[in-house]
């Protein structure tokens, strides 16, 4: 128990659980004299950490036990001198990339194999979005090249070719043409932003779908 400093009351103080990744919340809740502004105190709290996202999952990396990464994608350092550190991650071609003992290595390759398992056989990864930056644990998987080039294709970052299947009929396709038509005649009048989250897609996917660099056949 703490005292205010006025010395006319008692009070708690209470601490949100998700250090480090959130800042400190402290709610003093008088017990004496002011009761209805101690309940103000402890609902908001409640509420403020009921709106908190769900709790980030950290692993060891694997044959690296001085490392951790999260199902979010991010790294953090476990050594003596910076535990719990979170690691800035470099880019290269759109890629996000650390620097662990002395190795460079790619951060959506640390996600997969530490929540995963190891790479399949001339396997590769794919960000199912479409942005190479999001490495959220969701949004990645291990697939085989065929996979990650109709990814391109559907994303834009390639032209469809012929022997690739086209459209809905194209095994990685999220879309339906019906959708797609839709899409165009909901743009302008909704944002890109809100299409993409309406959709499940990239943004770079309803742009390509908007400026008609795929989907050109409908």
């Amino acid at each position: 128990m703490l005292h205010s400093l006025d010395n006319r009351a008692p009070c708690f103080r209470f601490y949100g659980p998700h250090w480090p990744r959130y800042s400190r919340l402290d709610c003093v809740a008088t017990i004496h004299g002011a009761p209805s502004t101690a309940a103000s105190s402890l609902a908001a709290g409640a509420e403020r950490q009921a709106m908190e996202p769900e709790e980030e999952e950290w692993r060891d990396i694997p044959g690296m036990p001085d490392y951790q990464v999260s199902d979010r994608g991010r790294m953090r350092s476990l050594k003596r001198q910076t535990t719990g550190r979170i690691l800035q991650n470099g880019h290269s071609r759109g890629y996000c990339q650390v620097n662990l003992n002395g190795r460079t290595m790619k951060v959506h390759q640390l996600v997969l194999t530490t929540f995963v398992g190891p790479k399949p056989p001339n396997g590769e990864c794919r960000h199912l979005d479409g942005d190479r930056s999001n490495n959220c644990l969701a949004n990645l998987r291990w697939g085989t090249k065929t996979e990650n080039m109709a990814d391109a294709v559907r994303h834009g970052r390639l032209p469809a070719t012929r022997n690739m299947p086209r459209g809905e009929m194209n095994p990685s396709a999220k879309l339906t043409a019906e959708d797609v038509l839709t899409i165009r005649q909901q743009w302008p009048r909704l944002s890109v932003l809100v299409l993409s989250r309406q959709y499940g897609v990239g943004k770079s996917t309803i742009q390509h779908i908007v400026r008609r660099e795929t989907w050109r056949h409908i």
